[in-house]
């Protein structure tokens, strides 16, 4: 497994949904007119708007208009390994992060698993994952005498509680473009950016570098699809449901929350893919694993409505 270090720092932001149009500019310049995105990451859901991005990219919005996390963060991106991507490697890469404590902002994105670290704790991930994966390599230079030590969360900020979930009834697919075929659709993109269909939806867009990850609604993704040549729009060929936590806002504190869901469907084998926000957390599961996946975590102790 190969995991890069961001050197660039990311922020987490909320955006109020009264003032999308107000974002409108600033992100249609980031999405179609910059050719240099390290990572931008938006999420709409039925009741928030969570954004994703480097630092220099801040300056693009108007003052005051994100609310931003108290942390600063780097990610980790897995890279050429069966832990990235829709796999059971949620639990297997969030598992040892939540038992040496460390808080975790998780984005899966169609091609790999982009893991959001705080920025005072890279050091301590980046060790305690290779001391979790012999045989892990990554291009983050470190001394040992540098490493905290890794010592069990405290009862205060880890995750033993059981979070509220709620299933949705969305059927999502999710899609994958190259930032040049991206920006022949863009038109179609903004429509479902700012002018959504539904009042209870699910979209996600995240660019990184020359790669576009889209979740979008199944009724959306049949339009898009329609503008594309064949080879020019990557898609898993399943239709997917979400599963919520529904008693957030979650903050960004707590530990252990990623992992304590993703564990009991590891064991059950139900592969998963997780979008964290900035007040709560999302997974998808294809639909034929639903009904499982719901006994599995009820019975797991989760209430599930």
């Amino acid at each position: 497994m190969n995991v890069v270090v961001s050197q660039h720092k990311l922020y987490v932001a909320q955006l109020r949904k009264k003032d999308l149009n107000v974002a409108a500019l600033p992100i249609l310049k980031i999405l179609l007119f910059s050719n240099d995105i390290k990572f931008f990451s938006f999420t709409d859901t039925t009741t928030e708007i969570s954004i994703v991005m480097e630092e220099r990219l801040l300056e693009v919005f108007p003052s005051g208009l994100l609310e931003l996390s108290p942390k600063v963060w780097r990610s980790l991106e897995i890279v050429n390994s069966t832990y990235s991507g829709i796999s059971t490697g949620v639990h297997s890469i969030s598992s040892p992060l939540a038992n040496a404590g460390i808080s975790i902002f998780y984005i899966s994105t169609y091609e790999t698993d982009i893991i959001l670290i705080p920025d005072e704790d890279i050091t301590k991930a980046v060790h305690c994952l290779k001391q979790s994966f012999p045989l892990l390599s990554t291009n983050f230079q470190y001394s040992i005498s540098s490493v905290p030590p890794l010592s069990p969360p405290s009862k205060s900020s880890h995750s033993n509680k059981k979070h509220k979930l709620s299933l949705n009834s969305n059927t999502l697919i999710l899609t994958s473009t190259q930032k040049y075929t991206f920006n022949n659709i863009g038109t179609t993109i903004i429509g479902f950016l700012f002018f959504p269909e539904k009042d209870k939806r699910f979209f996600s867009l995240c660019a990184t570098g020359e790669t576009v990850s889209i979740i979008l609604e199944e009724s959306d993704y049949v339009k898009l699809n329609s503008l594309v040549e064949d080879d020019e729009l990557s898609s898993y060929n399943d239709i997917w449901q979400r599963i919520s936590v529904d008693d957030g806002p979650l903050g960004f504190e707590e530990t252990g929350i990623v992992n304590s869901i993703a564990a009991p469907l590891a064991k059950v084998d139900i592969n998963v893919f997780y979008v964290c926000t900035f007040e709560t957390d999302h997974l998808l599961l294809r639909q034929s694993d639903v009904q499982k996946a719901v006994n599995t975590l009820k019975t797991s102790g989760f209430i599930l409505k």
